[in-house]
């Protein structure tokens, strides 16, 4: 009948334990850690050969993160919103998110809460203008 199939769960527990046994430099029997996991033999070291072909079990990527939808404002925007802010200090500090990207100048068709986070990585503190009755 065959054995059972294992799970990736199972597979990146044979790994992560070889893994720390070897990093910390522990004695052990690769043939103990697949005991322990209940995985047999030739199916535990198709796990660590597996393991070394694709690498580490993590994702590191060399290049930038493409996936999502693309973002309405620049990097170029957002120095200029940065700069009219800095530049203003106090008085810019106090425009409404959905009038500062017209205040510094930039034709960006977005909403207040678009601009609000992302204005938000640039860690300024807005304040609200008081309004005298």
């Amino acid at each position: 009948m065959g054995y059972p199939h294992c799970t990736t769960p199972k597979k990146a527990k044979v790994e992560g334990a070889v893994e720390f046994l070897e990093a910390n430099k522990i004695p052990h029997f690769k043939s103990d850690v697949f005991k322990q996991f209940g995985v047999t033999h030739p199916t535990g070291w198709r796990y660590l050969r597996e393991a070394e072909s694709y690498g580490s079990r993590t994702y590191h990527s060399a290049f930038p993160d493409r996936r999502g939808r693309k973002s309405k404002t620049s990097d170029r925007d957002l120095a200029t919103i940065e700069c009219f802010i800095e530049s203003n200090d106090f008085d810019g500090r106090t425009v409404p998110y959905a009038a500062l990207p017209a205040a510094a100048g930039l034709d960006l068709d977005v909403s207040a809460r678009t601009v609000r986070r992302a204005v938000g990585s640039l860690d300024f503190r807005f304040y609200v203008a008081y309004q005298k009755h």
